[in-house]
């Protein structure tokens, strides 16, 4: 189940690329799969992948995967569903751009994932892009109100 494919994706990286919720899961709580697998290029987690890596490839022109508001919604609970196994999944590991999951978060508006990552107490809040940018300019740089208020109540 975690032997990954010639590009490092694991049955897990795929299952939350193609929003499939159920497969998620699945493989989370039913076959221990591990959440902190990373891909070889780019080295995304699972949850780099749920948080950003598919706004990326989508914004690159991958079409083979799903685009319409029903999946992505699905692709946030996944997120959260990742999340909520945190004494696995390591929520602040960076992929190869320096992005961890808060930051991605951020940058593509995902608030109720920025919210569970606020809540966690492993969670590094003083993380920076390689830019020096930190969660609450990339906030505001992105027009992300809703966030900049959460970063800045807690």
């Amino acid at each position: 189940m975690d032997l990954p494919d010639s590009e490092g994706w694991t049955a897990l990286h795929w299952a939350v690329a193609r929003g499939r919720t159920e497969i998620v899961s699945a493989l989370v709580n039913e076959r221990s799969a591990n959440v902190n697998a990373k891909t070889f290029r780019g080295y995304m987690t699972p949850l780099d992948v749920a948080t950003c890596g598919v706004e990326w490839m989508l914004r690159r022109g991958n079409r083979s995967l799903p685009v319409n508001d029903k999946i992505r919604r699905r692709r946030w609970d996944m997120a959260a569903m990742l999340l909520l196994q945190l004494n696995h999944t390591d929520v602040n590991d960076r992929n190869a751009w320096g992005w961890n999951p808060l930051l991605c978060s951020i940058r593509f508006g995902r608030t109720t994932i920025v919210e569970i990552l606020l809540s966690s107490p492993t969670t590094n809040l003083n993380v920076r892009t390689w830019k020096k940018q930190s969660p609450l300019f990339l906030a505001a740089s992105y027009g992300r109100v809703e966030i900049m208020e959460l970063l800045l109540a807690g």
